[in-house]
């Protein structure tokens, strides 16, 4: 329960209803020659009603921007002057600021709620997924996924990092969603991953090495290698800049030409797209530039492998060796640029999402 001219306060709507998520998949299987299987799938999904977490009592609406900044924030007659009486309240001063006069529920100064009402969320996907699986034989399995998807929504958000007017957020105008659908912040457009293992053919009940004598055997038999490879596009940029925006929303940049540029990551780490396609609008006026952008930050390309031997022990048990590398190949996976117009950082890469190679043995 809110308090009349509560200062700090907050609640969820009654009536919120229930987000809807509809979900389509087909497959085909079919075999193939060397003990294989080819699987492909079509997933979509559709999701609406979503919730669209942001201050829902204080924004204040678009049509009274045009009033500009002086206007909102100054002085004007309080009608709740006598009425409100709580010294810690705004709305207990003859004067107020004119734009907490313009909220939906004036008389709850600062109060919030958990969510938009009523939802208004909404989201779209669709994935070619091919699966290939090569069964064990001649010692060796494999297990091939790639992933071929687009999705789109105009929140990718669930919790209270998209406050607006007085708080951090991803939204530009929360009462205009329709300038937020965009490419998914979640959007990876190209995934795979391909798993294998091979039992190395040495050792007794193995191609070479069957006459071994134990001491041979124990030390140059029985070897397994298994390695991962990942590889995964790059997530959607989501341009913002600092400040400019009324009441500190989160106001983006004007979008004024390609922001793409070619070459290998490392040749464009100090300019990962093109700062000259973003420029600064005008204050208090929304940019240009969509909620997400088409381009798309460094790909993942990760390989891990590993190599393990089971050692015969006393009574029957066994003894596991295992020596694993982590990013075997040492590659380097770049974190995304900056993404704050007017920072110093802004379209350069300074840092790694990976760590160097880390093996250990166990």
């Amino acid at each position: 329960m809110f308090v009349i001219g509560e200062s700090s306060a907050a609640g969820v709507p009654y009536d919120v209803g229930h987000a809807f998520s509809a979900f389509l998949q087909t497959r085909l299987q079919a075999e193939l020659p060397s003990q294989s299987v080819l699987e492909v799938n079509y997933t979509g999904s559709r999701g609406t009603h979503l919730f669209v977490p942001f201050t829902s009592l204080t924004p204040i609406h678009p049509v009274y921007w045009p009033l500009g900044r002086n206007t909102l924030t100054g002085a004007v007659p309080n009608p709740f002057y006598g009425v409100i009486t709580d010294a810690r309240s705004q709305l207990s001063r003859p004067t107020v600021q004119l734009f907490r006069l313009l909220r939906n529920m004036p008389h709850f100064d600062g109060a919030d709620v958990a969510t938009s009402e009523p939802p208004r969320g909404d989201s779209n996907y669709h994935a070619l997924q091919l699966k290939w699986e090569k069964r064990y034989s001649n010692g060796l399995t494999m297990l091939a996924h790639y992933t071929w998807s687009k999705m789109i929504d105009n929140i990718s958000h669930s919790s209270g990092n998209v406050n607006w007017l007085g708080g951090g957020t991803n939204l530009q105008n929360p009462f205009d969603l329709r300038g937020e659908r965009s490419l998914s912040s979640h959007d990876a457009a190209h995934a795979t991953a391909i798993t294998g293992a091979y039992e190395l053919p040495f050792g007794k009940s193995r191609k070479w090495g069957s006459n071994w004598n134990r001491w041979v055997d124990w030390l140059a038999g029985g070897w397994e290698v298994s390695a991962v490879a990942r590889t995964r596009s790059g997530m959607p940029l989501h341009v913002t800049q600092s400040g400019g925006s009324i009441w500190n929303g989160t106001q983006r940049p004007d979008l004024v030409g390609d922001p793409s540029t070619s070459g290998s990551v490392q040749s464009r780490l100090a300019q990962w797209f093109n700062q000259a396609a973003f420029a600064k609008p005008a204050t208090d006026v929304p940019g240009t530039a969509p909620r997400n952008l088409k381009y798309r930050g460094p790909a993942i390309n990760t390989f891990n492998a590993a190599l393990l031997k089971s050692f015969a022990t006393v009574e029957g048990q066994r003894l596991e060796f295992r020596l694993e590398a982590d990013n075997a190949f040492n590659h380097p996976i770049f974190s995304d640029p900056g993404t704050s117009y007017g920072s110093t950082g802004f379209g350069s890469i300074t840092g790694t999402k990976v760590g160097p190679r880390n093996m250990q043995i166990g």
